[in-house]
């Protein structure tokens, strides 16, 4: 019953309020436009100057007119209200505004290693390793060359020949000559980098690429034995993590010196197990470029 009564009540201040609005006889447009009359009292005819928004009054025939500043797109409104009706003229206006694009834009747009804020270098530098093959310890030397993305990671190549100082015994069963082991390996590099601003910090290098191995005849002891000096070779494939500590001498070079282990695959050599060249490696590297 309440609520009959609650609707009912509704219902007629509904009506009284649209018989009110019927019976002024003017539109919501007609009200809101700013009218200056002849006199004082306002019973005079109308006067068809209008303040613009500038202070200015100006001349506007056959009816008033008043301007709206849009915030959204900084664009003037024009608005012309007449005795009968309501008519609004829009200046053509670009469809955004370089403010709207932009954002956009930028919300949108994928960020990359080699944005426009980012930063860029380059490195070239010779490599020494200590290591293993076949249970005797080698010597390898080397280089490395890399592009530094944002002081933050290098990509590059590397390669390394081994010094052909260790000598081995009985390699070959129908030779009694010693022999000595010849070969090199290379490939690509990845090295995320560390504080790389810091006057000591930490890289972490993984490299991966083929390699070959081989043993020849000690040239000490060979007296034209061989018409031909290689016993036996062999190429195989390797993946090398590892991590190195790195020193900033001068703007323009570093030192570089850690340890990491090589994994190899496919090598099979004469009297040589297949993991002989797996082991650990301890390098010293001179970078010289722009870091």
């Amino acid at each position: 019953m309440k609520t009959i009564i609650v609707l009912t009540v509704i219902l007629f201040l509904a009506v009284i309020s649209f018989a009110q609005e019927e019976g002024t006889g003017e539109r919501p447009s007609e009200i809101k436009s700013k009218r200056v009359s002849g006199d004082a009292s306002g019973s005079g005819p109308e006067n068809t100057k209008q303040e613009d928004i500038f202070g200015k009054d100006e001349d506007s025939p056959g009816g008033t007119k008043s301007f709206t500043l849009d915030a959204k797109d900084a664009v003037l409104e024009e608005k012309t209200f007449t005795e009968d009706e309501t008519e609004i003229v829009k200046p053509d206006v670009a469809e955004s505004t370089s403010y709207h694009y932009n954002g956009d834009r930028q919300k949108d747009e994928i960020q990359t290693l080699a944005g426009k804020n980012s930063h860029h270098g380059g490195f070239g530098g010779i490599s020494f390793r200590a290591s293993e093959f076949n249970n005797k310890d080698i010597i390898m030397a080397g280089f490395r060359a890399g592009w530094i993305i944002n002081r933050a990671l290098g990509i590059g190549f590397e390669g390394y020949g081994v010094i052909p100082t260790a000598e081995y015994e009985g390699i070959d069963p129908d030779v009694s000559l010693r022999s000595r082991a010849v070969g090199g390996y290379g490939g690509m590099f990845l090295e995320p980098i560390v504080l790389s601003n810091k006057v000591v910090h930490v890289t972490f290098p993984i490299a991966g690429g083929a390699g070959w191995l081989g043993y020849i005849v000690d040239w000490e002891q060979n007296q034209n034995y061989y018409s031909n000096d290689l016993i036996d070779d062999d190429v195989f494939w390797y993946l090398e993590p590892g991590a190195a500590l790195e020193l900033n001498v001068a703007r323009n070079f570093r030192i570089n010196t850690g340890v990491s282990y090589r994994f190899t695959k496919d090598l099979e050599l004469i009297s040589t197990s297949t993991s002989a060249f797996d082991a650990w490696n301890y390098f010293f590297t001179l970078k010289f470029g722009s870091f």
